[in-house]
């Protein structure tokens, strides 16, 4: 949102927005309804509430979930069984004898609800992690990352999208050798992902329209695809 708002094209068409800190759910929908916010960017399921306007939902874009690592720690690929012996508690070192540090959002997170739906050795394993005293629980994709980047032998949970965007100093991990991209979503070899949607009144304002518009053409999308985050109308490609 930032880049693209910051374009030249923006500038010249008289295309902006103020943009907020992130909220909770249930408030950014109630800040909608009640007109004092004019669009929403959301990344997981909204609960409206009985009687409530019209609202438009349209998937903007999606973007892996990724396991994502301090930038000194010494390997670039795991397993699924060490994955889950790390959110155990049961591998404490990494092959240098740095701590594994692991960082967790809230069990509310969409995101570790994914994880845990794609196996139940992982949901096993994060329910046990819960229970270990001196866990690092984080509330936002900022604060998780800021953890992972500033913590030695961190590991946790994010986006793609999110690293690129905010040029994290993060490195992602294959899981048993599978790259988390879209192509190996789309073949079912890669489960995790996040799906953003743009949420707004119907209908409305002209500004928000043309926002809207602006956002979802398809001259953003090199743009988009250079940080992580793959449209909702571009087609996977296979091969070179």
């Amino acid at each position: 949102m930032r880049q693209l708002l910051a374009s030249p094209e923006a500038r010249q068409r008289d295309i902006g927005a103020m943009l907020l800190p992130a909220m909770q759910p249930i408030d950014a929908t109630n800040a909608l309804i009640a007109g004092h916010v004019d669009l929403l960017i959301v990344a997981g399921p909204l609960t409206i509430p009985d009687g409530a306007p019209p609202l438009a939902i349209r998937e903007w874009v999606r973007t892996p979930v990724i396991l994502a690592v301090h930038d000194q720690v010494p390997v670039g690929s795991i397993k699924l069984d060490d994955l889950v012996a790390i959110l155990a508690g049961w591998m404490t070192r990494w092959p240098d004898g740095t701590p594994v540090r692991l960082q967790l959002p809230p069990s509310t997170s969409r995101d570790l609800w994914q994880v845990k739906a794609a196996s139940s050795g992982l949901a096993s394993a994060i329910d046990h992690a819960r229970q270990r005293p001196g866990l690092t629980v984080v509330h936002s994709d900022e604060d998780l990352a800021d953890r992972i980047e500033a913590v030695p032998g961190s590991i946790g949970f994010t986006t793609a999208g999110h690293v690129l965007t905010a040029h994290r100093r993060l490195r992602p991990l294959l899981i048993d050798g599978i790259e988390p991209s879209a192509g190996n979503e789309w073949l079912g070899l890669y489960r995790l992902h996040r799906r953003i949607a743009i949420v707004r009144h119907q209908p409305s304002a002209p500004p928000v329209a043309a926002l809207v518009e602006f956002l979802l053409a398809d001259r953003h999308h090199d743009l988009l695809l250079a940080n992580g985050l793959t449209p909702a109308s571009v087609p996977v490609v296979f091969g070179d």
